[in-house]
């Protein structure tokens, strides 16, 4: 009670605050419409697992081609602008999209343009709207805007995706996509009430400094621990994107389920995680971040191993709440650790190194996943999401002997 009471006296002191996570929630809600939308519109369109995955690809590609340029934009220039720039372009190019669904019909090419845009709009956003809420907090209150973070995610995903699965039964994904674009222009427009802040950080002679990646990387040859914990920052990204590369798949082929159960289990997973943002900043207060990695990464272990061994509904819906609330609360606990590590001059290019990085080995992944889910079906990918949770506990075991060493 006492971390909720923090959350909301921030709240009640930071009119900025408040205004950038309305903006926040309602930009999660629209991408997970248009996000659990999409991966069932080419599933029940194409009934090809490596369809589905090309799909995603096109979005790792994309996102992986810009991150350098990224980066770069969100350290050199007004975090805003770039926060408002990401959601209008992608409310354009959505708009457009969906128009022509409903003009022509299912179009393969198209809807890969969609899923591109849906992951560089994503890469500039998170990497600008990250950096602008570091610089506008104390550091006092990092681990509290992080659990905001992650709240404001997970409702905005949890309502879209059981809602979403409901309207796939009354109207068809284009309508939901161009509702999507429409959230998304509002948004736009509500971003221009943003307070601006600074981002010219300035050397010792007072001009501006211009950080280069050469800058970023001296800074992790002499700082290794931020190496760990930028690695651990990638793993509840790499388990959301296998997942979501899976599980329409393992609900239609393994569960024989429909749209509406599929929108479920993206609601209790988003419910999971909006309590993991509830709980976490309380939790990091009274316990080391060793403790909390390794409890809430094997409770996600032991929940996929659940989906392997019983293949039903009811234990899919209570391991898809837990999995949510354990990966929820491992990305709270690493974006605060690296808040705090990182100077905000450098934040946009960790966090663009970071999602570059992390689409890597995404490609890697997205490309195998299609191809093993048909030959060996799709609890295939949750045994890889084991192996990849061990490997993270092992790492955040090292990551005590790494901090040792530096101190």
């Amino acid at each position: 009670m006492k971390g909720m009471t923090l959350m909301i006296n921030l709240l009640k002191r930071n009119k900025n605050l408040r205004l950038f996570l309305l903006i926040d929630i309602i930009s999660s809600f629209s991408i997970g419409m248009i996000n659990t939308g999409a991966s069932w519109f080419v599933i029940q369109e194409t009934k090809s697992n490596e369809c589905l995955s090309l799909f995603m690809v096109s979005n790792v590609v994309a996102t992986l081609l810009l991150t350098t340029l990224s980066g770069k934009i969100v350290d050199s220039i007004s975090r805003k602008k770039v926060i408002i720039s990401s959601l209008f372009v992608r409310s354009v190019i959505f708009g457009t999209a969906a128009l022509f669904f409903i003009k022509f019909s299912f179009s393969f090419p198209l809807i890969c343009l969609v899923s591109a845009v849906f992951g560089v709009g994503w890469l500039f956003y998170y990497s600008a709207s990250r950096s602008y809420l570091q610089s506008a907090v104390l550091e006092s209150n990092f681990g509290i805007v992080n659990s905001f973070l992650e709240i404001t995610l997970q409702v905005g995903m949890f309502v879209s995706g059981g809602l979403t699965g409901y309207l796939l039964k009354f109207i068809s994904f284009p309508s939901i996509l161009l509702i999507g674009s429409l959230l998304l222009l509002l948004l736009s427009l509500l971003g221009l009430k943003l307070q601006s802040i600074n981002t010219a950080f300035k050397n010792t002679t007072g001009k501006a400094y211009n950080v280069k990646f050469s800058d970023v990387i001296s800074l992790l040859r002499n700082k290794r621990i931020i190496i760990v914990i930028s690695i651990l920052c990638m793993v509840p990204l790499f388990i959301v994107q296998i997942y979501n590369a899976t599980m329409p798949g393992y609900i239609l082929n393994v569960l024989r389920a429909t749209s509406s159960d599929y929108g479920l289990t993206d609601m209790v997973y988003g419910i999971g995680g909006m309590i993991a943002g509830i709980l976490c900043n309380n939790l990091m207060k009274k316990n080391t971040f060793k403790k909390l990695i390794i409890c809430f990464y094997t409770t996600m272990f032991f929940s996929f191993l659940s989906i392997i061994l019983f293949r039903e509904k009811i234990i899919l819906f209570i391991c898809a709440f837990a999995i949510g609330l354990s990966n929820s609360a491992g990305r709270i606990f690493t974006n605060t650790q690296l808040m705090i590590l990182v100077k905000n001059k450098f934040m946009g290019r960790i966090n663009s190194l970071i999602s570059g990085l992390t689409q890597v080995f995404n490609l890697l992944l997205t490309i195998s996943i299609g191809y093993f889910n048909d030959k060996y079906g799709e609890t295939f990918s949750f045994i890889i999401i084991d192996l990849i949770i061990l490997m993270a506990i092992i790492l955040t075991i090292l990551n005590s002997f790494v901090e040792k060493m530096e101190n």
